[in-house]
């Protein structure tokens, strides 16, 4: 399948990701579909580049190297180091150049963003200068794209360590069965 790239399902109101995947010649895998298909397409992935966490959680724990970025502000970086932590990942996102916004999704707060993307350039605050406030040109998407293809490609994939992922299984199922213990049935196919 080759790489794989999977965006936040907040993006969606802002950007159409099938175009700068098409620039990148990834395989997008969107988090709205079920999660049958979700699975599948990472797990068959070469590498899953990801701006949701979810989806690093997932091809982490299928054994499949991932790469996370942060196209916009609204990404909450200090869950995606929370997580890191638990499994001794040294996380370092790829930041976007600029906002990847091609939307005409009314509610987004245009001169508010445009303020903080100004003051984010200024005191150097990498997600302040991805508030989007203007619309890319399909130009500008093609250019992005350009500029995504070589970061990327200079950016060292991250999984944990096997006996991490093991360790953490355990775990889970250690608490899914202490969980059961009070008439609760989660991960019984876990358990059972």
């Amino acid at each position: 399948m080759g790489n794989v790239i999977i965006p936040h399902h907040r993006s969606k109101d802002f950007a159409d990701s099938r175009v700068l995947t098409k620039y990148l010649g990834f395989y997008l895998c969107s988090p709205t579909r079920p999660l049958n298909e979700i699975i599948s397409t990472i797990s068959n992935a070469k590498v899953v580049y990801t701006e949701s966490l979810h989806g690093a959680i997932l091809a982490d724990s299928l054994g499949v190297p991932w790469v996370s970025f942060v196209n916009l502000k609204h990404i909450n970086i200090f869950k995606w180091h929370d997580w890191c932590s638990t499994l001794n990942i040294d996380l370092k996102p790829v930041y976007f150049p600029y906002p990847f916004f091609t939307s005409d999704y009314k509610s987004v707060p245009l001169l508010k963003n445009y303020a903080k993307s100004k003051i984010g350039t200024l005191i150097n605050n990498k997600r302040y200068k991805l508030s989007p406030y203007e619309k890319l040109d399909q130009d500008a998407v093609k250019k992005l794209g350009s500029v995504l293809v070589n970061i990327f490609a200079k950016q060292k994939p991250s999984l944990s360590k096997l006996s991490t992922r093991q360790e953490n299984i355990e775990k889970m199922i250690e608490k899914c069965m202490e969980v059961r213990r009070y008439g609760l049935h989660v991960c019984q196919e876990l358990t059972t």
